[in-house]
């Protein structure tokens, strides 16, 4: 896989991370599956995970593994990181029209 950044001194570690983080979702492993991204997109509607497994037809149980998943390659820890994280790199639209 091709760098697309190199770190030199300790103030470009910033732009480091979010390059490392923007190669990731780049690279084949670090895509979102179509259930990651829907899950990424209630969350950024603010459902909760109880609603969103009803929505999504599976169990809260299955909401919390595939959110576990969606933070480990957003690289976050918390529903609104992930939603600002998501709304950075384009994988939500920000309008209000589309929303459910």
């Amino acid at each position: 896989m091709q760098r697309f950044w190199t770190c030199t001194s300790p103030a470009s570690l910033p732009i480091c991370g979010f390059a490392r983080l923007w190669q990731a979702l780049l690279h084949p492993i670090g895509r979102l599956s179509p259930r990651e991204l829907e899950l990424l997109r209630w969350i950024a509607r603010g459902k909760s995970n109880t609603s969103i497994a009803q929505i999504m037809g599976v169990s809260r149980h299955t909401v919390d593994t595939i959110m576990r998943r969606l933070f480990g390659k957003l690289d976050v820890t918390d529903r609104t990181r992930a939603a600002v994280r998501g709304l950075a790199f384009g994988l939500i639209d920000p309008s209000l029209d589309n929303l459910s």
